[in-house]
């Protein structure tokens, strides 16, 4: 259920009949959608570093139990969630600048070595260096690229009960615009004119939310295509912890079939009801779950073998598609869940489905005056996003009276807002009905 608040003043023109009588109201502040319509913070308990052969800026829980770390070398992709001062409890894989949990981006008609460079890539039979990693095309990974060369910093800071950090992503192969097939690591880095924000924090003491923003400084835009928004590689054994059973959130573990003859990696796109999922030790006792705050139940699963020349991984991701505006942005959010399959279940319908609708009244302004005449209608519109299908309440007073569906298209709202439930049929307008107010009075909506 969604609520907004609007002031309506005194009319101008006095209602023969009063019935309702006038009630004290006290209009609330405005409030931003994205910051302000969310889960509840659970508390902060602190920001620490860790500094080894990388810099880590750690977020730790309210009660000091868990922690998740940001790598500063590595454009503040998550490297480290898990037990506090465990590190084999870490349920991430932070092998490479390519496999942490983190943002990389795509684009359809720049997809591949070298038809990105004329951004052909979506024509029929396009030309194409090959299918590797070493010839993407326009890919800014927070990461870093394909040599180890990790993405640029901007900045990281406390804001709230949260850690802050803004990235200036780097290209994953350096090469990615030439017209030939160059390939390697002897160009240089290449620095990418978007900015990610990603912003931790922790609404359980086993759940951080990641907050992401994807801003564009660049003078063109990006075709939909499925991105990495964010992805996530689960710890594979590196230091111990092998969390190799991924699971839907109806307790249906995922089935590797038809394994790659090339490569052996395995693909699997699947639905999760709920839509979240989990990887999990064998047991099922201890894992690292990630849920889409979109309301995304289809999930990409992916699996590295365990033998031969390519590598062995764990990865997932919610099928997030989207295009990238010149000069636009795109939010989204995912919460990472620690602990055994059955604990997620219980932080998925005891703390999750918690999470309210947002939005915004477009018209009128808010705490804008309306003067009325008794029985005229007063129109009202905006946009709704959440997890799920919502509607509007409209409450006079403190009391309902009507409820609305969104039903009218929203490009622009869900360009920022992408794949949450109804899109882009978020917005919504309706008529109030002012037959029972009382013109003498002010009336909050």
């Amino acid at each position: 259920m969604l609520a907004f608040s609007v002031l309506l003043l005194v009319a101008l023109i006095k209602a023969q009949e009063h019935k309702l009588s006038c009630a004290p109201n006290n209009p609330v502040p405005d409030v931003e959608p994205w910051e302000g319509m969310r889960l509840p913070s659970a508390g902060f308990g602190g920001i620490t570093q860790n500094i080894t052969s990388y810099t880590d800026i750690i977020l730790n829980s309210p009660g000091g139990s868990v922690q998740v770390a940001s790598r500063l070398d590595w454009g503040g992709s998550l490297v480290f969630f898990g037990m506090s001062g465990n590190y084999e409890s870490n349920t991430i894989d932070n092998h490479d600048t390519g496999r942490e949990l983190q943002i990389a981006l795509y684009d359809s008609q720049r997809l591949m070595q070298p038809c990105a460079e004329s951004a052909t890539c979506a024509d029929p039979n396009p030309q194409q260096c090959g299918t590797g990693d070493q010839w993407l095309g326009w890919d800014p990974v927070q990461g870093g690229d394909m040599c180890g060369r990790g993405s640029k910093v901007l900045s990281y800071e406390q804001v709230g009960d949260s850690l802050v950090v803004t990235i200036q992503p780097t290209q994953w192969n350096p090469n990615w615009a030439d017209s030939d097939c160059t390939t390697g690591c002897e160009a240089p880095q290449v620095l990418v004119d978007v900015t990610y924000t990603i912003e931790l924090r922790f609404v359980h003491e086993l759940i951080v939310e990641v907050s992401l923003t994807i801003s564009s400084q660049e003078g063109f835009s990006h075709a939909i295509t499925q991105q990495e928004f964010p992805c996530l590689y689960a710890a594979f054994g590196q230091y111990g912890l092998d969390l190799n059973r991924l699971f839907d959130s109806n307790s249906n573990e995922i089935q590797w079939v038809n394994p790659s003859p090339t490569t052996g990696v395995s693909a699997v796109q699947f639905n999760t009801p709920n839509a979240w999922a989990s990887w999990q030790q064998s047991d099922l006792a201890y894992g690292v779950g990630i849920a889409s705050d979109q309301g995304q139940t289809t999930f990409l699963g992916t699996e590295g073998p365990t033998t031969g020349q390519y590598p062995y991984f764990h990865y997932v991701r919610p099928m997030n598609a989207f295009a990238i505006q010149a000069g636009g942005s795109v939010r989204g959010r995912s919460y990472l869940m620690l602990g055994s399959y059955a604990t997620h279940q219980n932080l998925y319908s005891s703390v999750l489905i918690r999470r309210p609708p947002f939005g915004a009244v477009d018209q009128p302004a808010q705490g804008e005056p309306i003067s009325y005449s008794t029985g005229q209608g007063i129109i009202f519109q905006g946009w709704a996003l959440s997890t799920w299908p919502t509607f509007i309440t409209v409450f006079v007073d403190g009391t309902p009276v009507a409820y609305w569906n969104p039903s009218v298209q929203r490009e622009d709202v869900c360009g920022i807002y992408p794949q949450y439930a109804l899109c882009p049929n978020v917005g919504w307008i309706g008529t109030l009905d002012t037959s029972n107010l009382d013109s003498s009075c002010s009336h909050l909506v």
